[in-house]
């Protein structure tokens, strides 16, 4: 139906006909309604145009604002990448938008072997676009409309959330304080008067506050080497790898990248073949069928996770 209805314009960007068939019809006009929680996730770019599709997370619309320039010699974002390094061109962007735009820009992760622009969702916990969720969100949306206000008591979604994880008790309650922000920390345990010292007793430079003792401290205990060192993992050269200077947004892009630190480290010691253990069941699935049903940034490391382990 793309190739008839829209052959040279990509179809987020295609107006109905009176001509066109009621189905066709009908996918538009949902597209529409599901139109401002669509952004493209960046692989290689070369599809994506940089002015009129979603593609910046973060900012309304995700793309850049106001109209775009009558003249557009640049119009992909691949443009945008310094093909040779498989980086954003820093330069280029900066003088193309306002700052806080490039910024984002930059701050968009890229794979060093890049692979096709994925379409997510953010309305699915998973990002996945698929016939059935529209659906799902469509009905739901229907009953809000219906109803006159969203009754969804978002202390609750967010505690069944959490207590459908499949972790242990202890975590999911530490979670939760977390989030209620009930961990006693320094600042959370001062009262509001007296002499109290709520500085992070570690860094001794900011406030102790629940963010900064689980995330900022840079004193904190980063990985279970510096609690325990293992003299057999330092010996090999291992324990470097518990702990990398690259931020992961969720626990799964953390394990992507641990897996990917594996593999680089197996490769340097010489091995030629290797075991990885992992207890996600979706990064086995991407290994083994090369499916897109991972996070955000588990699914920017996902090309760099297949062309290595085509190295051993």
């Amino acid at each position: 139906m793309i190739a008839k209805y829209t052959p040279k314009a990509p179809p987020m960007l295609a107006h109905a006909r009176n001509s066109d068939s009621w189905i066709w019809k009908g996918i538009l006009k949902t597209q529409n309604r599901i139109w401002p929680d669509l952004c493209w996730h960046i692989g290689n770019g070369e599809s994506v145009d940089l002015w009129l599709e979603p593609w910046i997370p973060g900012i309304r619309f995700g793309r850049p604002a106001g109209p775009a320039p009558l003249v557009r010699p640049i119009t992909k974002v691949v443009d945008l990448i310094n093909q040779n390094s498989k980086t954003w061109n820093t330069a280029l962007i900066h003088t193309m938008f306002q700052k806080d735009i490039a910024d984002l820009i930059t701050s968009i992760p890229l794979s060093r072997y890049p692979g096709r622009n994925v379409l997510r969702w953010k309305q699915e916990h998973n990002d996945i676009l698929t016939v059935k969720t529209v659906h799902n969100y469509s009905l739901k949306e229907q009953n809000s409309e219906h109803l006159g206000c969203n009754t969804t008591n978002i202390d609750d979604f967010v505690w069944e959330t959490i207590w459908k994880m499949k972790v242990a008790f202890r975590i999911q309650l530490v979670l939760w304080k977390a989030i209620q922000d009930g961990i006693p920390t320094k600042l959370n345990l001062w009262y509001g008067y007296g002499d109290w010292d709520t500085n992070c007793p570690q860094c001794g430079s900011e406030t102790k506050t629940t963010s900064h003792a689980l995330f900022f401290c840079q004193s904190r205990p980063r990985d279970l080497e510096e609690i325990a060192p293992c003299p057999r993992l330092q010996k090999l050269g291992l324990h470097r790898l518990w702990h990398s200077s690259t931020r992961a947004a969720d626990p799964e892009e953390a394990e992507a990248i641990s897996v990917i630190r594996g593999m680089e480290t197996a490769l340097s010691l010489g091995l030629d073949r290797t075991i990885l253990l992992t207890d996600y069941q979706r990064l086995v699935r991407a290994f083994r069928d090369h499916s897109e049903d991972l996070s955000w940034g588990a699914l920017t490391w996902a090309p760099d996770m297949y062309a290595l382990a085509t190295r051993f």
